[in-house]
């Protein structure tokens, strides 16, 4: 298994070919008289100017003036610094090599491809860790791809995919080879996600993991390929980039305590995962029908709020001392009821509110460093009018501002009723984005591999997603376009994706993991390295 790649500058960059083709009177279009059409905005923190740097650069690739046959591509590591680096340019010699798939795409993913696996070279990988090395790179190209570079792009599986002058302006100005955009063929990759330069990346592409030490002592080993990994090696190779885990304050097992965490969060930290805490304050389970209290803990509200905003101070601490500052903390568990009953339940939204402040301000005062995103967590994510009397309510009451927290987590679980529409999803998402401005999270979702006896019709549009392993891909494409579009849609979280011992999930479909049973990862596991 690999670890994280860091691709580095080359000192020479090795291109296929080095004649170049005319195609009649075309002439070369500037990336000064031509805008750059739809560039990707996957990873936000990539400005324009540096797009339009390796645009350029994918320009200077060509050894002709000419851009409409001989496309110029570079291929960037943008994992490692703010401007990246690049790994290796190619540009279409089909006309001087003889060979008819030559274009500047395939040349240039042929070149990363002799560069990462050469045995003298900077990387010297073996074939799996080139293969892996791809979902780390993104590849710029002057003008949009043809069907068959646009196939081999989504095989290669690049984290980006970046254009300039799209088809159909190249067929405005006269191009008639090809007239079928690189969209139509993502689109028709059911086994993969539609990546193109419109879709913005997640922020986290997550999993829980909470459970994970738990079926590590029943005996469970988790299987990649064939090959035995820890559990965080797989997931890292498979695209995930962070890991939810539940935190419970005193179970009477010590299972998903404070120790606990701070052991399975260290192993997030190895492999480079961030981490998001979620803060149940109960003993066991905290979700819309449960919030218990902690065993001696009081429940007058001022004595409640104290306790509360200490603990979470404490737990802060904790993971700031052993190294691991969580990059999230949500301030409960779906808490769409209220949370720590029956002090917080909503039918007093000022002790709700008071309690969430006192959480809220437990972080602050911490010496976490950087200071984690602060999330409110509530389930039914389709319901935007559960979410929107929620917070219009504990926003009023008058203890907790709007400042006391950075997004709003939700759970999205399509086989708990046939109004769980991923159109509503979409609805209700946009509009919260829209009223408070907050970043958005889809914080828990799964779909299951199996199904005979669903407890509730699943909702409409999406009965076309098949229980298999490619329907947990669909799905979970599906809710991450849904998410990328929403302004500030920052990411998802599958819940307990490799809970071998209780495939089930709390749900009527008795598979839902992406692992199959005794622990072997599913071909679905792998869509993180592409939303």
């Amino acid at each position: 298994m690999r670890q994280r790649v860091v691709l580095g500058v080359l000192a020479g960059l090795l291109r296929l070919g080095t004649g170049h083709q005319h195609d009649g009177h075309l002439r070369r279009l500037s990336m000064e008289q031509i805008l750059l059409i739809e560039l990707s905005q996957s990873q936000k923190q990539i400005n324009q100017e540096t797009r339009q740097y390796w645009m350029r650069e994918a320009n200077e690739a060509l050894s002709s003036p000419c851009p409409f046959a001989p496309f110029g591509t570079v291929i960037v590591n943008h994992t490692v610094n703010g401007r990246g680096d690049i790994v290796c340019t190619g540009e279409n010699t089909s006309h001087q090599s003889g060979n008819p798939i030559m274009h500047g795409e395939m040349a240039a993913i042929a070149n990363c491809s002799q560069i990462l696996t050469d045995p003298t070279g900077p990387y010297n990988m073996t074939v799996a860790e080139a293969l892996a090395a791809f979902s780390d790179l993104t590849i710029y190209t002057n003008a949009e791809s043809c069907p068959m570079c646009a196939s081999a792009i989504r095989w290669a599986g690049f984290r980006e995919y970046v254009y300039g002058t799209s088809i159909d302006e190249l067929v405005r100005r006269g191009w008639g080879q090809i007239r079928i955009a690189s969209r139509e063929v993502f689109a028709s990759t059911s086994a993969l996600l539609l990546w193109s330069s419109a879709t913005a990346a997640l922020t986290y592409r997550g999993v829980d993991w909470s459970s994970t030490l738990i079926e590590e002592r029943a005996g469970i080993k988790y299987t990649n390929g064939g090959s035995a990994q820890p559990l965080e090696q797989i997931l890292k190779a498979n695209g995930v980039n962070s890991v939810r885990q539940r935190i419970w304050v005193n179970p009477s097992n010590g299972d998903y305590n404070l120790d606990y965490n701070l052991n399975l969060a260290k192993r997030a930290k190895a492999q480079g995962l961030s981490v998001y805490l979620t803060l149940h304050f109960s003993d066991t389970w905290a979700d819309p029908a449960h919030q218990a209290i902690p065993s001696g803990w009081p429940s007058g509200i001022d004595d409640l709020s104290w306790r509360l905003y200490n603990y979470t101070k404490e737990v802060s601490n904790a993971f700031q001392k052993a190294g691991v500052p969580p990059a999230v903390i949500s301030i409960g568990n779906e808490i769409t009821s209220g949370l720590l009953f029956p002090t917080g339940k909503t039918s007093n939204f000022y002790n709700v509110a008071r309690l969430l402040s006192s959480a809220s301000w437990g972080i602050k005062d911490s010496t976490l460093s950087p200071k984690p995103k602060i999330m409110i967590h509530l389930d039914r994510a389709w319901d935007w009018n559960v979410q929107e009397y929620f917070y219009t309510q504990v926003l009023a009451a008058g203890p907790l501002a709007a400042g006391d927290f950075d997004q709003m987590g939700v759970s999205y679980y399509p086989f708990y009723g046939s109004g769980a529409t991923l159109s509503a999803l979409r609805t209700t998402l946009n509009n919260m984005a829209s009223k408070w401005g907050k970043e958005i999270v889809v914080a828990e979702l799964n779909w299951p591999t199996s199904c005979p006896s669903p407890a509730q019709p699943f909702p409409s549009d999406l009965r076309d997603i098949p229980f298999s392993a490619q329907g947990q891909t669909t799905f979970i494409q599906r809710v991450a376009d849904v998410v990328s579009k929403v302004n500030k849609g920052k990411g998802l979280y599958y819940w307990e994706p490799a809970w071998m011992n209780n495939q089930a999930l709390g749900s009527s479909c008795p598979s839902n993991t992406l692992f199959s049973w005794p622990g072997n990862a599913l071909s679905s596991l792998s869509v993180f390295k592409n939303i």
